[in-house]
């Protein structure tokens, strides 16, 4: 078998979830070369027409300048694909694994009010 396949394998890319990890993976290359393309000053002169008409971030030229804004898009869209890669193995953030202490509280004191409720003798 091929070595690379062996250490695929051996990591856990080809176990399972094969097509969520290649549609992962390609957006974390998309994003790391878009984001690198935005420091250099021909792609910031193209941006121009998007981001003076743009709904949501014209005020990037009045803040940053021309270069600036393409380098605050490209950070951006850098942290994006850290943010990407950093979940590719772990599908559920963190805080969806977890309960908080609220959600702890609330389901012991509803279990509580459950079982004092039916071993309550009724009226």
């Amino acid at each position: 078998m091929n070595p690379l396949v062996k250490i695929l394998i051996s990591l856990g890319i080809l176990k399972n979830d094969l097509d969520y990890r290649v549609i992962r993976a390609s957006m974390v290359i998309i994003f790391l070369f878009f984001g690198y393309s935005k420091w250099f000053n021909y792609e910031a002169q193209g941006l121009i027409p998007l981001i003076s008409h743009g709904p949501l971030i014209f005020w990037l030229y009045p803040v940053f300048g021309i270069r600036g804004a393409g380098r605050f898009l490209g950070t951006s869209e850098w942290l994006f694909c850290v943010l990407l890669f950093s979940g590719f193995w772990n599908k559920k953030p963190p805080s969806a694994t977890q309960k908080t202490r609220w959600q702890r509280h609330h389901q012991q004191r509803n279990s509580r009010e459950w079982t004092t409720s039916q071993t309550s003798p009724e009226k």
